[in-house]
């Protein structure tokens, strides 16, 4: 058996349940089996959960019952899981690769995420 646990407010919490992250990847028997952070859930872990609800499902059923305000799994996740989720539930599906594209390159324009390229070295002859 699985237990997902989601550890809120990475982001302001980040160096705690960074700790946590490494200590289970690290120290696997310290840990209670069956145990797996909120972290590793991407949209597409959470789409075999029972308790999973898909976009359709939003806007043809709860939508129409009242419903406004969904919870997204993975929100504070690393930014990558954040982009596909909010891409999943958001965006129109033929539309998700080119709005992907655009938020991660907006995400890299705001240095939000960063990249270390490696400099070009002079090439000394042996």
């Amino acid at each position: 058996m699985e237990v997902n646990f989601h550890l809120p407010g990475l982001r302001q919490n980040f160096p705690l349940n960074m700790l946590f992250v490494n200590f289970l990847e690290t120290q696997p028997e310290f840990f209670r089996e069956g145990v797996k952070i909120g972290q590793y859930n991407t949209i597409y872990d959470i789409q075999d959960y029972c308790t999973y609800i898909s976009p359709d499902e939003i806007w043809e059923k709860y939508v129409p019952m009242g419903f406004r305000n969904f919870k997204l799994e993975g929100r504070t996740g690393n930014p990558f899981n954040l982009v596909e989720t909010y891409c999943h539930y958001m965006i129109r599906p033929e539309r998700q690769g080119k709005a992907r594209l655009l938020l991660l390159n907006s995400l890299a324009a705001n240095k939000v995420l960063t990249w270390n390229y490696m400099k070009p070295k002079k090439w000394i002859p042996e």
